[in-house]
């Protein structure tokens, strides 16, 4: 048995920070969104002839025989009937039954039942098959099949071109797997494979089998996570979860506690929604942070900005990180917040948090 190298597409996040003040911006911020602002980017087939045979010619007569003794002339006798014959004719061969058809989608179900009964023993969640992902795994079979050795190209590429932020892939063949449920089996047996194919991070599969040029079976799995899956609260859904970790910083310095607004929450709302439509981190669009604040009757604010992370408690926790970011979170100028997610097709998360004081 040999196994094709096990490949992982990595993570990207990133963080962005942005101040507004009246008409100009504080200075001392990480990658500040200029005021008044830019121009917004653009979104980025026998026959079979038989010879004529003679025809006999017929025998001849028999010669006469004389006879010493006078010929009595009898009269003709019928010949006595044929007794039918009590022989059955020879039994024609039985022909062998056609080979059974593998049912491929059944197989393919009781794979990842199997899959997700091993992910529930580990308590993550359960896999959705996805047609993305098993056309990818598809594509990386035939390659196999035609006589491939290596992954054939760039499986972070391949994962967002499919919709997912990250994901990995493995390959298997020989061995006695036969078919996609016997490597299924083999991975789960092995305690490295095991845990890719039950990592709580990842959420859809595609499965996929060939033939290598030997007659071998080829089968290979690729996991992938995208943000909405259903794991971050959609919209400004986390906005109170985002409120009291921000909140708790600024208890911290001995700060009030924010308030969220809806006004703040519909404008970070539209900057996270920029943001996925061209699948860029940015505080520009929207007319600027400044043209945004105002919008929504705000006379100063800041902003956090941030692409990639899997959660709310995560890219709060990576703004306090930041100096930048965390600047924001603790000016004690801001009295009012917003906070949203937008999901690109890209399968990220593109999040925003607004502050603002009127």
């Amino acid at each position: 048995m040999t196994r094709a190298p096990r490949l992982r597409a990595p993570l990207r996040y990133r963080v962005g920070v942005a101040v507004a003040l009246g008409l100009g911006l504080l200075a001392g911020c990480a990658n500040p969104a200029p005021w008044p602002p830019d121009a917004s980017p653009e979104p980025p087939p026998t026959s079979t002839t038989t010879a004529p045979q003679p025809t006999p010619a017929p025998a001849p007569s028999a010669p006469s025989i004389p006879s010493a003794e006078p010929v009595e002339s009898l009269a003709p006798v019928d010949p006595a009937p044929a007794e039918p014959s009590t022989t059955a004719p020879p039994a024609s061969p039985t022909p062998a039954p056609p080979a059974p058809v593998p049912d491929v989608a059944a197989g393919l179900r009781s794979a990842v039942d199997a899959l997700n009964a091993a992910r529930a023993d580990a308590g993550a969640g359960a896999l959705a098959r996805h047609d993305g992902l098993t056309a990818l795994a598809q594509t990386q079979a035939d390659h196999y099949g035609r006589g491939g050795t290596e992954w054939d190209g760039d499986l972070g590429a391949q994962l967002a071109a499919a919709g997912f932020a990250t994901g990995s892939a493995l390959a298997r063949n020989g061995g006695g797997v036969g078919d996609i449920g016997g490597a299924v089996t083999a991975w789960l047996a092995d305690g490295d494979a095991r845990a890719t194919l039950t990592d709580p991070g990842v959420s859809a599969v595609g499965l996929a089998q060939a033939t290598l040029p030997d007659g071998r079976p080829m089968v290979v799995v690729v996991v992938g996570y995208r943000a909405d899956d259903g794991s971050i609260p959609a919209a400004s859904q986390g906005a109170a979860e985002a409120l009291g970790l921000t909140n708790a910083e600024r208890a911290a310095f001995g700060l009030p506690a924010l308030t969220i607004s809806e006004d703040l929450n519909r404008a970070a709302q539209g900057q996270a929604d920029h943001q996925a439509s061209i699948l860029t981190m940015t505080h520009d669009g929207n007319g600027g942070l400044g043209a945004r604040l105002g919008a929504v009757g705000y006379r100063a604010g800041a902003e956090n900005v941030a692409a990639g992370q899997r959660s709310v408690g995560e890219v709060v926790q990576g703004w306090i990180d930041s100096p930048g970011h965390h600047a924001n979170i603790v000016n004690p100028d801001l009295t009012e917040v917003g906070f949203a997610v937008a999901f690109g097709a890209d399968g990220r998360s593109y999040w925003a948090q607004v502050f603002g004081t009127r």
